[in-house]
């Protein structure tokens, strides 16, 4: 199912809206509602035991987030969500989740379905990104990025904003640095253009050239799978 069948079991949402940088929850401010994305974007993490964080996806429109309040407990404790840049959204709290929940039970299938998919396309990632060396999963993590959350530009771009190389770092599991220098390779290449504001990827040409590079094996399914074709 996707969101605007979950919507129709769900009552009349207030919109929340959210400054850039502003923390819609986490350890120190526990999970109270569900969200739904109408613009901007928001990013979503856990933080380790040793104070690292593992961003777990970034969340565009017509995206769910902070189901962590359906299902209270140490992990859903450890987990955080951050607006990338100004961001509205449709909330309900928890409470009424689940009382919808008790009266419409499909809403309880709909929720579990958006959410496996969600699970799927990380551990899709995870294993991915354990089989590429450090340039590749930069590339990879783009890709998926400009696949999931990228509005579609009329050069053939997919542009994606509010998005640092600071969080891609996070998402991929490298340093700032290492993005940086490897973004900066790939605008030279003419696969991507950024600014401060925002960041375009012609996700279907470097995914493309992906492929040619990378043979047989992990590299060449994981940018098979990342590619928007």
């Amino acid at each position: 199912m996707n969101t605007l069948d979950i919507l129709s079991y769900l009552p009349r949402p207030r919109i929340a809206e959210f400054s850039k940088g502003h923390t819609v929850y986490g350890p120190d401010r526990p999970a109270e509602y569900l969200h739904l994305v109408i613009s901007g974007s928001v990013k979503v993490f856990t933080t380790a035991r040793d104070g690292r964080h593992l961003l777990l996806r970034i969340v565009s429109r017509d995206g769910l987030f902070g189901e962590c309040a359906l299902v209270p407990g140490e992990v859903a404790a450890r987990q955080s969500a951050l607006a990338l840049d100004r961001t509205q959204a449709m909330s309900w709290s928890a409470e009424e989740v689940q009382k919808r929940i008790e009266s419409h039970p499909k809403l309880a299938m709909a929720l579990l379905e958006h959410f496996a998919a969600s699970n799927c396309r990380l551990e899709d990632r995870l294993k991915a990104l354990a089989g590429l060396t450090t340039g590749p999963r930069v590339t990879f993590a783009l890709l998926q990025l400009a696949r999931e959350t990228g509005v579609p530009r009329p050069d053939g771009s997919q542009r994606i904003t509010g998005l640092t190389h600071q969080a891609i770092a996070e998402y991929v599991g490298t340093s700032r640095e290492i993005v940086t220098s490897e973004m900066n390779r790939l605008r030279r290449l003419g696969y991507v253009s950024y600014t401060r504001r925002h960041l375009d990827i012609f996700a279907d040409a470097m995914a493309e050239r992906q492929r040619q590079e990378a043979g047989e094996g992990v590299a060449r399914e994981a940018f098979g799978q990342a590619g928007t074709a």
